[in-house]
């Protein structure tokens, strides 16, 4: 019978990835999440049937980045579905340590938004995330990079300029307070995006930039700047050809 050390080398493993992603080691992750995946597999099943809630939240931003990188939405999909599942069930019946099991809960319920194939489902995924984070388990709690993250993902479904926004920039105030690189230059390239649609072509540009610059300092990935540029001024004004 394993002991309840067992996923600790997978959770430290994840740690050590979480920041990688986004970060000139990006590849490196990639390449080592990947030679590590047969045995992250059995981990993480196993941290699950034990509810080693703590130690999943640990890991479950860079094992599920992993799936997004290479595109294995399902299996991502699969895995937030059963972690939220398996959180559920406990909250029926165990509430020792709720805070624990309500942070994971949030984390992986908008990373189950993420990887929902229709903006419905995302919606209504990500929006269980926010009802999570407002539960009383976690008063008190620092859920704020879970707040930023869910808001994050939100901003990309509502599908209506002005609540898209709100939910960003509220999104970028929450990683300006934690000073989190990654997120600050996501969430500008979003508004970047959102300004240049609304015809702010300047205001677009400098905020793509400073995009931009976060990433090269990061060490982001090219295809990062080069989607920049092109939100810039590679992009066509509307009504120019092509």
């Amino acid at each position: 019978m394993r002991s309840l050390t067992y996923p600790y080398p997978f959770v430290k493993s994840q740690q050590q990835h979480t920041a990688n992603w986004h970060n000139a080691r990006q590849l490196e992750a990639l390449a080592e999440v990947t030679r590590e995946a047969d045995n992250a597999h059995s981990a993480w099943r196993w941290a699950l049937q034990h509810e080693a809630w703590r130690r999943l939240d640990e890991a479950i931003d860079s094992w599920l980045r992993y799936h997004w990188w290479r595109g294995l939405f399902d299996d991502g999909e699969a895995y937030c579905q059963a972690v939220c599942a398996g959180v559920e069930q406990w909250a029926a019946t165990k509430p020792a340590d709720a805070a624990a099991g309500y942070h994971l809960w949030a984390r992986a319920m908008a990373w189950y938004g993420e990887f929902a194939l229709s903006a419905q489902i995302a919606v209504q995924r990500v929006q269980q995330s926010l009802d999570l984070l407002a539960r009383p388990e976690l008063a008190g709690e620092d859920t704020r990079s879970i707040k930023a993250f869910t808001l994050l993902c939100f901003g990309s479904y509502t599908f209506n300029p002005q609540t898209e926004r709100s939910y960003i920039e509220e999104s970028l105030l929450l990683y300006e307070a934690l000073q989190d690189s990654w997120g600050i230059s996501s969430a500008l390239k979003r508004i970047s995006t959102l300004d240049w649609t609304m015809g702010h072509y300047d205001l677009a540009q400098q905020e793509a930039e400073a995009s931009l610059d976060l990433s090269q300092k990061r060490g982001g990935s090219s295809a990062t700047g080069k989607y920049l540029i092109s939100a810039g001024r590679d992009l066509p004004a509307p009504g120019s050809p092509g």
